[in-house]
């Protein structure tokens, strides 16, 4: 196919970014106690989702991970948490809990049976990023995501797999807070424009 879907998540001190040509989701959140914790895992679980999460060692955790799971899949379908936060991926989709630090939670969901995950970090030494004000930040996160995930857009990838690396849809730009403008031709000119959003 030659539609390209994106999606980007971010919390406070974590952003991410995932594209593939198939629909794809993320999401990402911060493990903290919330207030009426049991009433929002009611709210988004099935019964049997609820009666494992009342045994959970850590709980707070464990609603943060189902929470990503299922926001990550109402991204990729488009519809948000207005979709149903009882509404859960078909077999034929894959769902992928993300390591990305022990305070946060996160996974991307994808409308296809098996997925090849590619992750591309900022601190990558081989392909540091010489603009040393972003380092750290969100918006710097963003970028080098973005950045390093076109370099494997242009370059190739292996043709057996349904990888998610970085295309790009501009449908669904959440109200204009990034714009990703990629030029097949002239590849070193593709770039990403961030729009400060605190």
């Amino acid at each position: 196919s030659d539609s390209r879907c994106i999606n980007v998540a971010h919390t406070d001190g974590c952003s991410l970014l995932v594209a593939s040509v198939v629909p794809v989701g993320v999401d990402v959140e911060i493990v903290r106690v919330r207030p009426y914790l049991d009433r929002l895992a009611r709210r988004s679980m099935n019964d049997a989702e609820h009666a494992a999460w009342l045994d959970a060692d850590d709980p707070a955790a464990d609603f943060a991970q189902h929470w990503t799971r299922v926001e990550a899949y109402l991204k990729a379908t488009g519809e948000g948490i207005r979709g149903g936060l009882l509404s859960r991926p078909p077999d034929d989709w894959t769902m992928i809990n993300l390591d990305v630090g022990h305070q946060y939670r996160a996974c991307v969901a994808a409308a296809a049976p098996e997925v090849a995950l590619q992750y591309f970090t900022p601190e990558a030494p081989s392909r540091e990023v010489g603009i040393r004000r972003f380092a750290g930040t969100a918006g710097g996160s963003m970028l080098a995501a973005g950045m390093l995930g076109l370099a494997a857009v242009f370059e190739g990838r292996n043709r057996e797999e349904a990888a998610i690396v970085v295309d790009h849809d501009t449908s669904g730009d959440d109200h204009g807070r990034y714009k990703l403008e990629l030029d097949p031709d002239n590849p070193e000119a593709s770039k990403i424009t961030i729009r400060n959003w605190r």
